[in-house]
């Protein structure tokens, strides 16, 4: 059955009583009236709402009648004729607010990402179809059940380091050849590592999709892992970690915060991973790696987009099932016990212009009972200019120049924390002090319903607005069917979690904040900048001696999500001998990839 990308844009799915129009107001007469006042009685029934938008329209009418009038003199025929085509336009709007306000009392369409097909090779390796022929596009991704976590301590940055591997070449793809393909067919392509997983993908025109099936099948199956490969991308790594870490404003104060939050190593430590560590890794080392957790059984495979599941299924068997299945990897141990007391540290960042500071708790995982809670209290706190965090310290009383809050949820252990960089004159604890009142605020007085429904509506642009997760992209629905199949071995309940979070009420909002903010045992990093200009300290000495590495700025993203793969870098790789694939010919004619002749005569 064909999905209409229009059947999942943001305007279709619609709660009873929740507004979810993003971005969208009626002009009507000179007067913005968003739809959620249209739609505020929509919980009483579909006939009020419309009678409200009706009302506004007609009122609008009115007003703008008698002001055309009165700029013309309200004499002249040009006055009447203006009112005329004023009547008749807001007679118009008056139909557009009462059809919208009419959806405002629709229930959230279902499935919000329709699946095709989802079964399991012999070898283990999970597959997930979802049909889409709206554009002719094709999104193709893999997940490897394998991020930070899953390393071992004193190997730390081994995830990171393969993702940057898996482009270096494999048995019938050589290195960075994987781009050149991709890229020449018209497609784009790119890989991130995690705290809790490893990702690639490649976003083709639909005819092209079986070149996708055959480059990522042939390095799972036959990864080029030579000591010139490993070495080239170690330095790679290395430089990264130099330039996106250590030499970055409040970055290294982020990843000394993780470090103090979790008493887990496996949950602290950074997915960029220490210089020492990489430094003293081997060849052998890598293959291991490779063999353990780059394994079908250890995988899953979406495709999404303008396909046909009958005709995919054959080739994804194809490329796919000849790989062999290694031995199921170990689980790691992700156990944290309650905070139990205050933690408490000092940064020097020679890079940054003004003090800074990271305060934070320890928060349940993905899917655990509050996370939807703490989902809507990031919102309520930190989404956009009208959160209580921005209008508090930011315009309020102008004690920071930026003041955010992010939850950096997890399989497992998670963290919420805020980040606020101070203004010229105040102090941290100042700064402290009204973060907790605005905390204060959540645990002591109900969430007004239009503050706790613009919260809702945050999380519901995210879902279907991001740039990268979008629902109405072909991609984003592929790497959210991924993480919930590997994640939860449902690629379902994207349904259930968006339902969740439309429940979550002001009572819950009231509880959870509670329970989780408490001003007598949290996590503090106040960032200090270092006056003076001083030679930059080699980044192996600074991480021997400090046993710390940068990590992103979770202002911006969330922790350690880190988007990492660019051109010329590589990652992770998958079992099996050179040997098995030299049988596996690149896709037939009309989808083979470019000759190398070719390639380089299509740069001259």
């Amino acid at each position: 059955m064909m999905t209409k990308i229009a059947n999942i844009s943001p305007f279709y799915p619609v709660k009873k009583g929740i507004t979810v129009i993003v971005g969208l107001s009626l002009l009507i007469g000179g007067q913005s009236t968003t739809m959620a006042s249209l739609a505020k009685s929509s919980d009483k029934s579909p006939s009020t709402a419309v009678k409200a938008a009706a009302k506004v329209a007609t009122r609008s009418s009115k007003t703008s009648a008698k002001t055309t009038s009165r700029l013309a003199g309200g004499t002249t025929r040009g006055a009447r004729r203006l009112a005329k085509q004023s009547n008749k336009a807001m007679r118009i709007a008056a139909k557009v607010a009462t059809k919208t306000a009419t959806k405002a009392s629709l229930e959230i369409k279902k499935p919000l990402i329709p699946v095709s097909a989802d079964f399991k090779l012999e070898n283990g390796l999970r597959v997930v179809f979802s049909e889409d022929h709206s554009v002719p596009v094709v999104a193709v991704a893999i997940l490897y059940d394998v991020g930070a976590r899953n390393e071992k301590k004193g190997r730390s940055g081994f995830a990171h380091l393969f993702e940057h591997m898996m482009f270096e070449g494999s048995e019938n793809v050589g290195k960075t050849e994987h781009f050149k393909y991709v890229e020449s067919a018209g497609g784009s392509l790119n890989g991130s590592t995690h705290p809790d997983f490893t990702n690639y993908f490649e976003k083709l025109p639909s005819n092209q999709a079986e070149l996708a099936l055959w480059l990522e099948s042939d390095r799972m199956r036959s990864l080029k892992l030579t000591a010139e490969n490993f070495q080239n991308q170690l330095e790679t790594v290395k430089e990264e970690k130099r330039l996106n870490y250590d030499n970055q404003p409040y970055v290294p104060a982020s990843i000394k915060f993780d470090e103090m939050l979790f008493d887990n190593w496996v949950n602290g430590h950074p997915t960029i991973g220490y210089f020492k560590d990489l430094e003293e890794s081997s060849l052998d080392d890598v293959r291991a790696f490779f063999k353990t957790y780059y394994a079908p059984n250890n995988a899953v495979l979406v495709v999404v987009g303008d396909f046909n599941s009958n005709d995919m299924k054959p080739l994804v068997e194809k490329y796919f099932a000849t790989i062999p299945r290694q031995e199921a990897p170990p689980k790691p141990d992700v156990a944290e016990g309650p905070m139990t007391k205050s933690k408490y540290a000092k940064v020097e960042d020679k890079h940054a212009n003004l003090p800074a500071f990271w305060i934070g708790w320890r928060a349940p995982g993905r899917r655990e009972p509050d996370y939807y809670v703490l989902g809507v209290i990031e919102k309520l706190l930190s989404a956009g200019e009208s959160s209580r965090l921005y209008q508090r310290m930011v315009k309020g009383e102008k004690i920071a120049l930026k003041a955010d809050a992010g939850y950096d949820e997890r399989r497992g252990p998670s963290g919420f924390e805020a980040f606020v960089v101070l203004k010229p004159g105040n102090t941290p604890e100042r700064a402290r002090e009204v973060l907790f009142e605005e905390l204060d605020n959540l645990k002591n007085k109900p969430v007004a319903p239009e503050e706790l429904e613009k919260a809702k509506n945050q999380i519901l642009r995210t879902l279907f607005a991001n740039a990268h997760t979008s629902l109405q992209r072909s991609l984003g629905r592929a790497e959210h069917l991924g993480e919930y199949t590997l994640f939860f071995g449902d690629p379902k309940l994207i349904d259930k979690d968006l339902e969740a979070y439309m429940n979550v009420s002001a009572k819950d909002v009231q509880r959870v904040a509670k329970s989780m903010f408490n001003k007598d045992i949290v996590c503090v990093v106040d960032i200090e900048p270092k006056e003076g200009k001083e030679e930059k300290p080699d980044p192996a000495k600074v991480d021997a001696e400090a046993g710390s590495a940068p990590q992103p700025d979770k202002s911006t993203t969330a922790p350690e999500k880190v988007e990492s793969a660019t051109p010329g870098k590589t990652e992770a790789t998958t079992p099996g001998s050179a040997d098995a694939t030299k049988d596996t010919p690149a896709p037939d004619a009309g989808k083979t990839p470019p000759e190398k002749k070719e390639l380089e005569e299509s740069k001259k």
